[in-house]
């Protein structure tokens, strides 16, 4: 294309289609307003010719009962979709016809939060992280070979190899190896249940520790008992170092919001792999991070927020033994790769009342850490990954279509009385006539009820069902027989 062709193009306007946000007003429920709407129809277009727009002129009195039966219909189609659906599978239980959201949504394993959830959910598994793991290949164009060492001598192209991974493996503390081994052989098999095409799994490694030990005075309240407050400190302050991964029950996160304020929606919390042991969320993943440091100021206030402590006196956290007397350090590292563990049997914490020292067992403080830690492990592992259940409809009874005939006034002739015992045939022809032209709107707003009526038909997936525009006979109307012009019981017409 030349630059003078270039520049005269113009770029055909799209009209961009959007869905609003809100729902319209329900005109279709407001009697009043589709009859005025009505009115303004007529003299858009009759408007020369109709000039009056009375009660008393039948098309008026048309028109009004038209809107009325249009409301009627507008009701039943503003009813919940599963009462539709439930009217037309006559049965209100629509999961055997319908999948829940825990089928519709949940997904393999793509993402490393999710390979990251499905692993976390294997019991005795707090945490778990996936990183690449870098490989070279060196490809000699000469020879036509693919090698992992380099060859000497000839030149050669390298190949950066992406699509291995390791996993390393946080487990609970209390695990036995048994317990541990039976984890990570289930960890395996999901990896491997769940490994994409051009991935791979190379190795699975579990998480280094780096001991802490706490020393330091702490004034209790005068009520407080020690070995309960020990417990508590201990189990506390190694939640602070290794934040859990919080598992959500369904109802939890139906009440969930994001940082921001927005509410977790359906897809969202269904996102990723089915789980066992309730919901995890991407934001309690990127919270749950190796520390690199530890920060004594937060470790204090965390001590601080324990019932029965009344004050910290002076505190050391420290990978190595300290003393009182030692200068505090505010700032405390952690190796790289390691997940910072307290020890209990080498930190020493003093108790005080009214600076009177106290006395601590630590035995006691020791099963009563235990019992904290298994609380915390039952309460992480006992959540349930319930579904979002397919909402129950309610079948309605919509019944056929009722003609608008009836309701005509009786001076019209057409309703259930009919016309006088005296009438002549002129007059019953033309009652007739105006039968039939009632019938084409009739007919029309007839088959829309029964559209609705067989909803779930027109949604429904089994091959058997061939037909998606559903019709009923309008027969509610004196003397229907003679508009269809229907053969008479003795076989003539």
């Amino acid at each position: 294309m030349s630059a003078g062709m270039n520049s005269s193009f113009v770029q055909p306007t799209v009209e961009t289609l959007k869905i609003a946000r809100h729902l319209p007003e329900a005109t279709a429920l407001n009697h009043e307003a589709l009859y005025l709407a009505g009115v303004e129809a007529i003299r858009e277009y009759c408007g020369k010719v109709w000039t009056d727009y009375n009660v008393h002129d039948p098309g008026m009195t048309t028109l009004e009962l038209l809107s009325y039966v249009l409301t009627d219909i507008a009701f039943n189609a503003s009813l919940p979709v599963a009462d539709l659906l439930a009217t037309g599978l006559g049965s209100s239980d629509l999961s055997a016809h319908f999948h829940s959201a825990g089928q519709v949504f949940t997904n393999q394993a793509q993402t490393d939060n999710d390979y990251r959830k499905l692993l976390i959910d294997v019991p005795r598994v707090d945490n778990a992280w996936i990183e690449p793991v870098p490989l070279q290949m060196f490809a000699d164009m000469h020879a036509a070979t693919l090698s992992l060492e380099k060859p000497s001598g000839r030149p050669v192209e390298t190949l950066d190899i992406k699509g291995l991974y390791r996993v390393i493996l946080d487990f609970d503390d209390r695990a036995t190896s048994a317990q541990k081994n039976d984890a990570e052989a289930e960890v395996q098999n999901r990896l491997m249940a769940h490994r994409s095409l051009c991935e791979d799994w190379v190795g699975i490694e579990r998480i280094r520790r780096q001991s802490f030990f706490l020393c330091g005075g702490i004034e209790l309240e005068a009520d407080a008992r020690p070995e309960q407050v020990y417990a508590r400190i201990m189990h506390e302050v190694q939640q602070y170092l290794t934040p859990p991964i919080p598992r959500y029950s369904l109802p939890q996160m139906m009440e969930l919001h994001h940082a921001d304020g927005r509410a977790y929606t359906t897809d969202e919390i269904f996102s990723g792999s089915r789980l066992e042991h309730g919901f995890i969320t991407d934001e309690a993943l990127s919270q749950a991070k190796l520390k690199t440091e530890i920060r004594l100021s937060d470790v204090i206030g965390v001590i601080m927020d324990i019932d029965g402590v009344a004050r910290v006196r002076k505190l050391h956290i420290s990978p190595s033994t300290v003393t009182l007397d030692d200068p505090v350090a505010w700032l405390v590292p952690v190796k790289a790769g390691h997940k910072p563990r307290l020890n209990l049997d080498h930190s020493k914490l003093g108790f005080f009342v009214e600076n009177l020292p106290v006395t601590v067992s630590k035995s006691s403080v020791a099963d009563l850490l235990g019992e904290l830690e298994l609380e915390s492990r039952e309460a992480l592992e006992s959540v349930s990954s319930d579904d979002l259940p397919v909402p129950p409809g309610r079948p309605r009874d919509m019944g056929d279509y009722f003609s608008i005939q009836n309701h005509f006034p009786a001076v019209y002739g057409i309703g259930s009385l009919g016309l006088p015992a005296g009438a002549s045939a002129e007059d019953k022809n033309r009652a007739i006539q105006f039968k039939s032209y009632l019938l084409f709107f009739e007919q029309i707003l007839a088959n829309f009820g029964a559209q609705l009526k067989h909803l779930a038909s027109l949604f429904s997936t089994d091959p058997e069902v061939t037909e998606t525009y559903a019709f009923q006979l309008v027969q509610s109307f004196k003397d229907y027989e003679q508009v269809y012009a229907l053969p008479a019981e003795d076989g003539t017409s």
